[in-house]
């Protein structure tokens, strides 16, 4: 909410968490079909490419020139690492 500069009002708080959650699962989709947001809970380039669709998708819900690079470049880094085992940090420089 902060981000879009928007007032903390129910209808805006109801919109933006709508989007985030679809952001959330387009962007564990497209990192791999077996990923879970637990997975990625700790990890900030996930959530900021969490956050980054969700603007997209608040300015033009269709997308429809597509994901930007800077969102596609997150989504490729991401699955490009490595899945942290129980005892690794999500946010590592090994795990991105």
């Amino acid at each position: 909410m902060e981000e879009l500069g928007l007032d903390e009002t129910p209808d805006n708080e109801s919109l933006i968490s709508s989007l985030v959650a679809d952001a959330q699962l387009i962007t564990l989709n497209s990192i791999s079909g077996t990923a879970t947001q637990d997975d990625y809970k700790d990890n900030n380039l996930f959530n900021r490419a969490v956050k980054t669709l969700a603007t997209q998708l608040f300015y033009d819900r269709t997308l429809s020139e597509g994901a930007s690079l800077g969102y596609q470049m997150m989504v490729t880094h991401l699955q490009m690492g490595v899945l942290p085992s129980a005892d690794t940090n999500a946010t590592s420089n090994e795990n991105i």
